[in-house]
C-alpha cells in the first residue's frame, strides 16, 4: 500500500508491536536489513485479527530518516516510527514522498510474492476503510483512510 504523503509528516503505529528490524539506508553505520525499502521498520503483532495469522507483521518504508525506533523495542498505539520521506525507490522513478505500507504472515524479508497480503485487510478489522485508491505501476496508490465511527480506532470519544 502506497499512501503519498508530504514529505515529512509523521509515521505513527497503528497498533501495538515488537520492533523485529530496522533497516537504514541514511548516514552512518547503515543496517541494509530490506534492500530497496529505504529507511524502514517492522513490527511483529501478536493477537488475533480475522483473516490473519498471529503473529503477524508490518513495515513502514522509505523514511525520510533513520527511524525513531530501535529492534527489540515494543511500541503502542500512535508510537512515532519516523518521518514520510522516498529514501531508496529507485524502483518508481518520480514518484514523491510516501509511506509505502507492507502486512506480511511471516517474518521479513521473506517472499513478497507468497507472504504479503493486502494492508486493507487489517485496517478494515481496526475500523479504517481505504478509499479512492487508483491502480498504479501494479500497486494500489492514492486514496484516503476513513475511520469508521464507533469502530475500535474512532478517538472521537476520547478513547
Amino acid at each position: 500500500m502506497d499512501v503519498p504523503r508530504p514529505a515529512a509528516r509523521r509515521i505513527l503505529a497503528p497498533l501495538p508491536g515488537d520492533v523485529v528490524l530496522v533497516s537504514t539506508d541514511t548516514g552512518p553505520g547503515r543496517v541494509r536489513g530490506m534492500g530497496g525499502y529505504g529507511n524502514a521498520v517492522v513490527l511483529e503483532h501478536r493477537f488475533a485479527i480475522p483473516g490473519l495469522p498471529n503473529p503477524f507483521w508490518t513495515s513502514y518504508n522509505h523514511m525520510r530518516d533513520v527511524p525513531s525506533v530501535r529492534v527489540g523495542q515494543h511500541v503502542g498505539t500512535g508510537s512515532l516510527l519516523g518521518f514520510v520521506g522516498n529514501t531508496t525507490n529507485g524502483q518508481f522513478a518520480g514518484m514523491g514522498p510516501h509511506l509505502h505500507n507492507e502486512l506480511r504472515v511471516r517474518p521479513f524479508p521473506g517472499s513478497y510474492d507468497r507472504d504479503t497480503r493486502d494492508p486493507s485487510i487489517l485496517y478494515r478489522a481496526l475500523g479504517v476503510d481505504w478509499v479512492g485508491a487508483r491502480r498504479e505501476v501494479e500497486r494500489f496508490v492514492g486514496g484516503q483512510m476513513l475511520v469508521r465511527r464507533g469502530g475500535p480506532s474512532d478517538c472521537s470519544a476520547g478513547q
